[in-house]
């Protein structure tokens, strides 16, 4: 695979995400956690009820748990693509270059390769 998103992506928070982009990044993360801080509480208080309601309660926990996990990374990655659209396809060309230079020189030599072989 020559462009790979978990590099291109990596390479994105490590040179263009500017530190108000991480910090917004942190606020939403930071929210998130308290709402699911909040739910845990509250199923905590709600111990001592029926155990069948109280089973009930540690799905529903683990769902919004793992929806919260998603919420998180899909605001990561708006965050990620609004700052790559916003360098343009010079900024793409240039972060799957970074990202992607040993399987493009790879690709590029198998191409060469074929076209020797079987020149037109």
């Amino acid at each position: 695979n020559v462009i790979s998103p978990s590099k291109l992506f990596s390479y994105l928070d490590q040179h263009w995400l500017s530190s108000s982009d991480k910090s917004r990044i942190k606020s939403a993360f930071a929210s998130l956690e308290a709402q699911q801080q909040q739910q845990q509480e509250q199923a905590t208080s709600n111990e001592n009820n029926n155990k069948n309601r109280n089973e009930q309660e540690n799905r529903n926990n683990h769902e919004h748990g793992s929806h919260i996990r998603k919420q998180k990374q899909e605001l990561k990655r708006d965050v990620q693509i609004q700052t790559l659209h916003s360098k343009g396809l010079p900024g793409l060309y240039e972060a799957i270059l970074q990202t992607s230079k040993d399987e493009l020189c790879i690709a590029l030599q198998e191409i060469t390769k074929h076209l020797e072989k079987s020149p037109q």
